[in-house]
């Protein structure tokens, strides 16, 4: 009798330690998932941010462009 009481805490206890790291593993999963969904919002607005300065800086070089080649144009003539 005392070896199956044993055997049934022991069984028992195992049991508890195996709950608690399940619990700890959804919640480390849950945190995992907020962090992923947080830098999927960073890099989306990264490559927004990222878009709009190549549409300015291109803008830039067009308008630089047409600047400069107005300027030959009225020193040649």
């Amino acid at each position: 009798m005392n070896t199956e009481s044993n055997a049934a805490e022991s069984i028992a206890k195992k049991l508890s330690q195996e709950e608690e790291w399940l619990q700890n593993f959804e919640k480390n999963i849950s945190k995992s998932a907020q962090i992923r969904q947080g830098i999927e919002v960073v890099v989306e607005k990264f490559d927004q941010r990222l878009g709009s300065l190549e549409k300015t800086f291109f803008l830039c070089i067009y308008q630089t462009g047409s600047y400069k080649k107005t300027a030959q144009y009225t020193t040649t003539d």
